[in-house]
């Protein structure tokens, strides 16, 4: 039996891996945006450079932060079934945004399209998107919440994962309860989405069309300063947050659906204390 010091119990325990994690986390984004800042090309390409470097940075620095601490190699980057993870991520997430949109406008709560800028002024937000989708989904599925899992079970993880992704955008929701409301709602989602699929593309795909679609086409977010089209609406109030409970029902419904598909296909982690705890991996050839 591989009996560890009281060093390396420290080294090794789960609050110091997500302590690393959230520190590698911040040291990304600051190389990132110093190699941005420093090159001096025209905005767009600098974005996109940003776009290019951070989520590269993630995927190597993670794969070796997996590897240091699981002793294994980082599969929740896995190529196996990519495409349909994307293509199921990238259309669901999308379809989600689009029907919050539509809701809105079918209650009478769409005012009218104040710009339409050129497709060009999308470099900056999709590099943004594919960004931030890849380093959150990395460090709060990938790292936070697996880590929570192993211990406390699929469900403890749900809710502290998804908090704690809810605080980090409190600054980008003018820190009031709807913006708390949306994004600890779509925390959820892209856990539930993670212990679904066990690999990080599939939330990716979905945190990334969510993003884009809502924060930069749609131009429904108050701290989006790109936008394909921007719109007035009471409906995002008090900086862009939604303020209509109904505005959530596809979202819920999306979790509903997607925690059954996870129940039904025996994924779910229960907590350490059940003593016939087991890591449940499930049927994983859908």
């Amino acid at each position: 039996m591989d009996k560890k010091n009281f060093g390396q119990k420290i080294f090794y325990s789960p609050l110091t891996k997500i302590i690393i994690a959230s520190v590698t986390f911040v040291c990304i984004l600051m190389i990132g945006a110093i190699i941005k800042n420093s090159l001096g090309f025209n905005r767009n390409l600098s974005y996109l450079i940003f776009g290019i470097i951070v989520p590269t940075l993630v995927v190597v620095s993670f794969s070796w932060l997996y590897k240091v601490f699981e002793k294994r190699k980082f599969t929740d980057f896995s190529t196996d079934g990519i495409g349909k993870n994307l293509m199921i991520g990238l259309i669901l997430g999308t379809f989600l945004c689009s029907s919050l949109f539509l809701l809105v406008y079918l209650r009478d709560g769409y005012d009218t399209v104040i710009s339409v800028n050129s497709v060009v002024f999308i470099i900056p937000p999709l590099a943004g998107a594919l960004t931030a989708s890849i380093l959150e989904e990395t460090v709060f599925r990938g790292f936070i919440f697996r880590i929570v899992e192993e211990k406390l079970g699929s469900y403890l993880a749900l809710l502290i994962s998804a908090l704690i992704f809810a605080v980090i955008h409190l600054p980008f929701q003018i820190q009031n309860s709807a913006g708390l409301s949306i994004a600890t709602t779509l925390g959820v989602l892209f856990a539930i989405a993670y212990i679904y699929s066990r690999n990080l593309w599939f939330p990716i795909a979905i945190h990334f069309a969510w993003d884009l679609t809502a924060t930069y086409i749609l131009g429904i977010t108050s701290h989006s300063h790109t936008r394909l089209i921007s719109f007035r609406s009471e409906w995002f109030a008090n900086g862009g947050t939604l303020t209509q409970p109904e505005a959530y029902f596809c979202i819920f419904a999306a979790i509903i659906i997607l925690l059954i598909l996870c129940h039904k296909k025996r994924k779910i982690v229960k907590p350490y204390w059940n003593k016939n705890n087991k890591l449940i991996t499930g049927d994983r050839s859908e």
